[in-house]
C-alpha cells in the first residue's frame, strides 16, 4: 500500500496558500480605504503590499527547487517557465529591481517598469454623500495593469505549472 503524503511533505503548497492569503490580504486593504471616513489619497501600505506579493510570487520558485521530494527534471523546468510566461517573467523583473533598485538584466520582453500606482476614485451620490474605490496599476512599457488581476494571472500561472507536472496532493 502507498502512503499518503501529509501536506508538511508539500511545504510548496503550503507556501502557495500563503501567497493566496498575502493577495486576499491586499484586496482586504483596497475594500478597508474605501471604507474609511477620510480619503486617503495614496496608501504607501497598499503599495508595498502589492510589491511584496510579486515578490513572493517570483520567490515561489525556491520552495519547488528547494524542495527534495520534487524531481529534478521538474527543477530544471523552471527558469524556462518563469521565462516563458508573461506574468512570471514580469514579477522577476519588479521583484529584481525592488532588491536592486536598478534592473541591469530582464527576464521579460519590457523596457520600462515603473512601481505600482495607486488610484482613488471618489463619487459624489446625492442621498449617500461620498463614496471612496481604490485601485492599483503597474505601468510596464507605455501599458497600464490592473495590479490585483495582473497577480491573479500570476498565481494561477503557478497553480497550473504544478497540475500540469502532477505536484499536487
Amino acid at each position: 500500500m502507498k502512503k499518503k503524503k501529509n501536506l508538511k511533505q508539500y511545504e510548496y503548497l503550503a507556501q502557495l496558500q500563503k501567497i493566496r492569503r498575502s493577495f486576499d490580504r491586499l484586496k482586504k486593504c483596497f475594500k478597508e480605504e474605501a471604507q474609511k471616513e477620510t480619503a486617503v489619497i495614496s496608501n504607501p501600505e497598499i503599495r508595498d503590499l502589492c510589491t511584496s506579493l510579486f515578490e513572493e510570487v517570483y520567490h515561489f520558485k525556491d520552495w519547488i527547487k528547494n524542495d527534495h521530494e520534487v524531481p529534478n527534471g521538474i527543477k530544471d523546468k523552471l527558469e524556462a517557465f518563469i521565462n516563458s510566461n508573461e506574468y512570471l517573467s514580469i514579477c522577476a523583473d519588479i521583484c529584481n529591481q525592488s532588491k536592486h533598485k536598478k534592473l541591469t538584466s530582464r527576464r521579460s520582453k519590457i523596457k520600462k517598469y515603473e512601481n505600482v500606482i495607486i488610484h482613488t476614485k471618489l463619487d459624489l451620490d446625492q442621498l449617500t454623500g461620498f463614496s471612496t474605490s481604490y485601485s492599483a496599476t503597474i505601468k510596464i512599457d507605455d501599458n497600464q495593469y490592473d495590479a490585483l488581476a495582473f497577480a491573479e494571472e500570476a498565481i494561477n500561472a503557478w497553480s497550473k505549472f504544478l497540475k500540469k507536472n502532477k505536484l499536487t496532493y
